[in-house]
């Protein structure tokens, strides 16, 4: 077999390794790409996944820090409570309901696609990083989901360039650390009702 054969053959049985977890997926036997992070070979294919495709690195790294998160923190994840959360921002910031709905529809237009990740959490984002302002949900809604959560959860870390270094020191670490407490706990009061 030569070497163009090998290729496609690796390529064909990834697919198709792909697709059978899609399919299991949707029997809800495992956890692959869309609803939560617990399924071992979930979390290994997308190990795989981003060696093949290496942005989507970062993903991988903030599912981990975030499951490391949920696990420090005690408390279960809730998706409906983000659910609520959005729409009571929605009723604080924009107190006329005519400007509220159509807030409301561009919002919405965030989360309509498979690839699509976490919708109520990246809607929120997006509410924060409007600040009140109807032209910014629109542009906003659309741009990469992985940004708009840095921009509105981390702004700290986001501006910090230094933290994207491959490895870091044991002070860069205490610093990171010490950005990651100040921009959650920031993110946290501005979530509190």
């Amino acid at each position: 077999m030569s070497a163009t054969g090998v290729i496609v053959a690796v390529g064909l049985l990834l697919y198709g390794v792909h697709r059978l977890a899609l399919h299991a997926e949707a029997r809800g036997w495992i956890h692959y790409r869309k609803a939560g992070r617990g399924g071992t070979l979930g979390n290994a294919l997308l190990e795989v996944h981003s060696i093949l495709e290496p942005q989507q690195k970062h993903v991988v790294e903030e599912r981990k820090r975030e499951s490391a998160e949920e696990r420090e923190s005690g408390d279960p994840p809730n998706p409906g409570d983000r659910a609520l959360e959005v729409s009571r921002r929605l009723e604080q910031t924009f107190a006329d309901p005519v400007v509220r709905e159509r807030v409301r529809s561009q919002l919405m237009t965030y989360g309509q696609e498979r690839w699509e990740n976490e919708p109520d959490r990246v809607r929120l984002a997006i509410l924060k990083l409007a600040e009140g302002e109807e032209a910014r949900i629109a542009r906003d809604a659309k741009t990469d989901y992985r940004d708009v959560l840095m921009w509105a959860e981390y702004p700290r870390e986001g501006a910090a360039l230094w933290t994207a270094k491959s490895r870091l020191s044991a002070e860069e670490e205490k610093k990171l650390a010490a950005l990651r407490a100040e921009d959650r706990r920031d993110y946290d009061e501005w979530r509190k009702p």
